[in-house]
């Protein structure tokens, strides 16, 4: 992909500039120049810079925004507590806001809630809502730009009600072409062109089983259908011209993922021109050509970030973009993207940060920490990817040769890494002072701190961490206590003749559970106990051989800690498994654990930590440490300090935050019911599960446990691959006892000995 700074005018110069660089390379003039700086050592200039627009004060939820055919910009949006609905004027580009007159029929008391909604180039405002004081009302209505309205028909497809009463299809998004076509996009991904004056339906675009819409500008329509993005003309010229995007142009911009408003990228166009906005930045494409170009980077502001999600995209003029997006706390923000011809090009700084796994969380930490310091660039290496056949060891080795070799990263994500190893070898810097700084700021969980302290110093800190828990019935709960007891429990449980799985795990997946619970006991920095070890194995085929039905056993396949949740807690719930075990890592895993004991008939269950005989076991997890080799020390300080950040912590990923005020934040959420789970059991019965939120006195009780907690479970990426790849050939039997021990213990000791 062609990455240039500027578009248009700029394109000359930026060619030349290449050509010359090219010159001077083949003539041997010496080394190239680094990115960002000229061949004089001067740095380059002229970047896009983010900035936050202020939105009208009080606003609640955005609802739609339009941009007029005069350049302003027309806003619907719901304010204080999402009971007043307001229209909103902007004739310098979101700098200011004044409100205009809002549609009687589209007030709040009229029309409390939106499923869709849309604003033309010349003012009209197309609505699909719950209509009436209580909502109850499904309609369409479209609003010329004088405020007169009227109820539209759309003979959608599939429209036939649930048993329940609720409605079986209805138009989840909309988007105006410049011809005044209006396309909706239905529930059953049918997409309908309708004409915007007289309401009828004149033909139907992306009707497949993944159509979605991204948007409408000018005189397209860019939508997805099949896999792939396409582009529907709907000038007077190539009315109804249907084209695709090249490959070349999106490469990885965009995936399958979508929530109902909620886009991977975002469209604009103007003539020849195209323009799109995705997580790597925002990029122009010219009609007809192979390649797109990056005008802005995404790596250096909001846009790089994984939780941050697009609306709509907006290209001003050719030194100005505006995004509506949402960011991480799901709050609508209007994005202004300004040329500045005195930015350098590339920030004045560089920090590496290395992780052996990507993860959307050490993301989000880096583009925090971008929005607070611009003129730092945070280069993300990761060990190894899903891509590639890379190795944990293979990675490791590496990493350890540039670490000796003075070219190693500046923070080191620990996760996975043989940290006592690293502290032994002097690789890990002390961060006392870090420490310090962090728990004077910042209200902790500070029993979860202490991870990584040897000889009173810090070499490194958690700043998520995960809970080990097992859920059933009491006896299951109480059993938990060590890895042992639980086998005997599932194994009397087995004995008993019970119709279903009790636990239906595959050999992988409940190595995994069992590891993370039990490892810490029996492995001591780079000692392995070998009795404990055999234990373990014991313990793990016992497990595993209670039950009969290895077809159908849940595998999670997780290469780490980070995939691992609370996904069996619904099998337990409609009866498939007698006991649970998995990870609390989020807001949502204890949701749905409190809801499943709360909620299921017949049984009374409960959940509890899964533990190794006396500790009190907890999964630390986005831990970080810096290279004692760094030439960067302050800057990694204060990225680490940006992980532990309440902003950063209080968004709901993987991974509890040890920041105690984020960790309340995330918990803070209405009381009662936030939605509702349909689905069926094997016999095609329907169940349903009311998802609720938990209490205050569910919150408390987990921060006590949390308060609890006194040992980590090892981490050690290889360690746990090594365990799993022996025990799970002892557990299929292919392999006897005392080799599957012989063997895991070699192959331990070798790397721990490195």
């Amino acid at each position: 992909m062609q990455v240039t700074s500027r578009f248009s005018g700029h394109r000359l110069i930026l060619w030349l500039l290449c050509l010359l660089l090219l010159i001077i390379s083949l003539t041997g003039c010496g080394n190239a120049a680094p990115e960002g700086s000229t061949s004089a050592g001067e740095t380059a200039k002229g970047r896009f810079l983010e900035e936050e627009l202020t939105l009208p004060e009080d606003i609640t939820m955005i609802e739609t925004i339009g941009r007029l055919s005069d350049g302003s910009l027309e806003m619907m949006a719901l304010t204080g507590d999402g009971t007043e609905r307001k229209l909103f004027s902007s004739k310098n580009n979101g700098g200011s806001w004044e409100e205009i007159a809002l549609p009687k029929e589209l007030d709040a008391a009229n029309c409390p809630f939106t499923y869709a909604a849309a604003i033309s180039a010349d003012g009209k405002i197309f609505v699909n809502g719950g209509f009436g004081t209580d909502g109850s009302s499904m309609e369409n209505w479209l609003f010329a730009a004088d405020g007169q309205g009227r109820k539209l028909d759309i003979p959608l497809k599939d429209t036939e009600s649930s048993g329940d009463g609720s409605v079986g299809n209805f138009v989840s998004e909309g988007e105006f072409t410049e011809d005044g076509s209006l396309f909706a996009l239905d529930l059953q991904q049918n997409i309908y062109r309708i004409n915007g004056e007289t309401g009828e339906v004149s033909g139907t675009a992306g009707t497949s089983d993944d159509a979605r819409i991204f948007n409408a500008s000018g005189n397209r329509l860019f939508y997805f259908s099949e896999g792939e993005i396409h582009v529907l003309r709907t000038d007077a010229e190539e009315n109804g011209a249907d084209s695709v995007l090249p490959d070349a142009v999106v490469e990885e911009n965009t995936d399958n993922s979508y929530v109902q408003g909620d886009k991977t990228m975002v469209f604009d166009s103007d003539g020849d021109d195209i323009f799109y906005a995705s997580h790597q930045g925002i990029y122009h494409y010219n009609t007809g050509g192979s390649v797109s170009e990056q005008m802005v980077n995404g790596e250096l502001n909001s846009l790089g970030n994984p939780n941050t999600s697009f609306r709509k995209l907006f290209h001003i003029n050719e030194d100005t973009f505006l995004l509506w997006a949402k960011d991480e706390s799901d709050r609508d923000v209007l994005l202004k993207y300004a040329y500045s011809a005195d930015a350098s090009t590339v920030p004045d700084k560089e920090l590496t940060v290395y992780a052996l796994e990507d993860s959307s969380e050490i993301r989000h930490a880096i583009s925090a920490f971008q929005k607070e310091h611009a003129d730092i660039y945070v280069n993300l290496k990761i060990g190894r990817s899903g891509d590639n056949a890379v190795t944990a060891d293979d990675a490791l080795r590496t990493l350890n040769s540039d670490i000796m070799a003075g070219e190693g990263p500046d923070v080191i994500i620990l996760d996975g890494m043989p940290v006592d190893n690293y502290i032994e070898k002097g690789l890990l810097m002390d961060i006392s002072d870090v420490a310090e700084e962090i728990k004077k700021d910042s209200s902790l969980f500070e029993n979860l701190c202490e991870v990584y302290k040897k000889d009173e110093k810090y070499y490194g800190l958690p700043s998520r961490f995960l809970l080990p828990f097992v859920e059933g019935e009491k006896q299951a709960v109480d059993a938990a206590g060590t890895v042992e007891g639980l086998a005997s429990h599932i194994q009397s449980l087995a004995q008993n003749g019970n119709d279903n799985p009790v636990i239906n795990l595959s050999a992988k997946t409940l190595l995994g559970y069992l590891f993370d619970a039990d490892s810490a006991g029996w492995i001591d920095g780079t000692k392995v106990d070998q009795a404990g070890l055999q234990k373990f194995f014991e313990a793990a085929k016992t497990i595993y051989d209670a039950d009969s039905d290895k077809e159908n056993a849940l595998d999670l396949e997780t290469q780490g800690i980070a995939n691992v949740g609370s996904s069996g807690t619904l099998d337990l719930f409609i009866g498939d498994i007698d006991v649970n075990l998995g990870t609390i890592g989020s807001d949502a895993d204890l949701m749905a654990i409190l809801s499943v004991n709360q909620q299921t008939k017949g049984k009374t269950f409960s959940y509890g930590l899964f533990n190794n005989q006396e500790q009190k076991i907890f999964i630390p997890y986005l831990s970080a440490g810096i290279s004692s080799k760094s030439t960067h020390a302050e800057e990694a300080k204060a990225f680490i300090k940006t992980m532990f950040s309440e902003e950063v912590g209080s968004v709901s990923g993987n991974g509890l935050p040890v920041n105690r005020t984020a960790f309340e934040a995330l918990m803070q959420q209405e009381e009662g019911a936030s939605g509702a789970m349909a689905f069926s059991n094997e016999d095609g019965e329907m169940i349903s599960l009311d998802m609720t939120v938990p209490t205050e006195e569910d919150v408390k009780a987990l921060s006590g446990i949390i308060d609890s907690l006194d040992t980590a479970a090892v981490t050690d990426t290889v360690v746990r691959e090594q365990i799993i790849e022996q025990g799970e050939a002892y557990l299929n039997g292919n392999q006897r006892l005392e080799d599957t021990v012989q063997t895991a213990m070699q192959k331990i000791q070798l790397y721990l000995s490195e």
